[in-house]
C-alpha cells in the first residue's frame, strides 16, 4: 500500500483494489468504518486523535467508510455525502486539533458518481509543525494499528525536531557546453553538469558539504584542460576520485543553492567506459546525510539529449 500513500488523487478503483486484496492497516493505514463520521462530540474527538497521531508520526492515510476485520479491510460500508461534506471533516480537523496542520488533503470519492455512496480518504503529511494536540488536551503517535498517548519526552523531542536540519540533493542540471564533429559524426561533446542542494527543514544550516564520486578511469580520460573540481579532490576510494566540496554560505528554508558546476568531456571511448557506473553524490550536513547516484549514460540518452553510442566517430 506505499505506492497508494503516493498518489496524488485516489479513486474508485483504488478503494475497490484495497478491498480486493484485503489490504491490511499498517502504522500508515487506518480504515475506519462510515460510522465514525457520523456528528457527534464522541467521533470528533476520536478524530482528532486519530489525524493528530499521523501528524505527530510519519503521516499516513486514513479512509473513512471501509469495514474492517483483524486489520483488514474486508468490505464498503458507505458515507451520505450530502450529510457528512469534505468541508465538515475540515472544521472539525481544524478546530479540534491544536496547532493547525498544515497540507491535509481530503478526497471524497463517489462510488458511480453517487454522493450517498461516499468515501473519504485522509492523506496526513509528516508534519513539521508537530506535536499536534488532541480535543483531549493530549498528544497521540501511531504504533502499528493502534493511537498511544505520548511520553513527556516523546512531546519534548517533537519540540526540538523544529531545530533538526534537513537538506536534500536536486537533481543534476545539464547543459551542453560544446562539441566538435566530423560530418554527422561527434568527436568529442562536452555538457555541464549542476550539484543543487535543497534545504527542506525549518531550521537554517551553516554547515553542510556535499561529496562528488565519479569513476576513475572514466575522469581521468574526460576530465577538460580546466576543471573546478580538481581542487576539491580528496582521495581514490573503491576505483572512484572523490571530491569533496564545502558548502560557501548558510542556506535558508526552501532555498536551493548551487554547490558547483563541473563539466565532463565524452567521447567513444569514455562513453564506453561510464557505461552502466554512477556518479555518487553524498551531502553531509548537521542532523544527517542525503544520498543520490546517478547513471550519467541514462540521463544522457533520454528524449531531451538523445545522446547514444552511435552518435561517435
Amino acid at each position: 500500500m506505499i505506492s497508494l500513500l503516493k498518489k496524488e488523487n485516489l479513486e474508485q478503483s483504488d478503494i475497490e483494489l484495497i478491498i480486493r486484496n484485503q489490504a491490511e492497516e499498517s502504522t500508515y493505514l487506518e480504515f475506519k468504518s462510515g460510522e465514525s463520521l457520523k456528528n457527534s462530540d464522541k467521533n470528533k474527538l476520536q478524530i482528532s486523535k486519530e489525524v493528530s497521531a499521523f501528524a505527530n508520526s510519519d503521516g499516513g492515510l486514513i479512509i473513512y467508510g471501509i469495514m474492517e476485520s483483524d486489520h483488514k479491510a474486508i468490505s464498503l460500508d458507505f458515507i451520505n455525502g450530502h450529510n457528512i461534506s469534505k468541508e465538515w471533516i475540515e472544521n472539525v480537523i481544524d478546530s479540534n486539533i491544536k496547532r493547525t496542520i498544515q497540507d491535509i488533503r481530503i478526497f471524497p470519492i463517489r462510488f458511480d458518481s453517487d454522493i450517498e455512496k461516499t468515501i473519504y480518504a485522509i492523506k496526513i503529511p509528516n508534519s513539521q509543525l508537530s506535536p499536534h494536540m488532541a480535543n483531549d488536551n493530549r498528544f497521540y503517535r501511531r504504533a502499528n494499528f493502534k493511537i498511544l498517548p505520548m511520553e513527556e519526552y516523546e512531546i519534548r523531542s517533537l519540540y526540538n525536531k523544529k531545530l533538526v536540519t534537513k537538506l536534500i540533493i536536486e537533481d543534476l542540471i545539464i547543459s551542453q557546453a560544446g562539441s566538435s564533429r566530423t560530418g554527422d559524426k561527434i568527436n568529442e561533446i562536452d555538457y555541464h553538469f549542476t550539484v543543487q542542494v535543497k534545504n527542506v527543514g525549518l531550521s537554517i544550516e551553516k554547515d553542510y558539504k556535499i561529496e562528488i564520486h565519479i569513476p576513475f578511469q572514466f575522469y581521468q580520460t574526460c576530465k577538460p584542460a580546466y576543471n573546478p573540481l580538481q581542487k576539491y579532490q580528496i582521495r581514490i576510494e573503491n576505483n572512484y576520485s572523490v571530491f569533496s566540496i564545502p558548502n560557501s554560505s548558510p542556506i535558508f528554508q526552501n532555498e536551493i543553492t548551487t554547490i558547483l558546476t563541473f563539466p565532463l568531456s565524452f567521447t567513444r571511448s569514455t562513453f564506453s567506459i561510464i557505461k552502466g557506473l554512477g556518479i555518487r553524490l553524498k551531502l553531509y550536513f548537521t542532523s544527517g546525510t542525503d544520498e543520490k547516484e546517478i547513471d550519467i549514460i541514462q540521463l544522457l540518452e533520454q528524449p531531451q539529449y538523445n545522446l547514444i553510442i552511435n552518435d561517435f566517430n
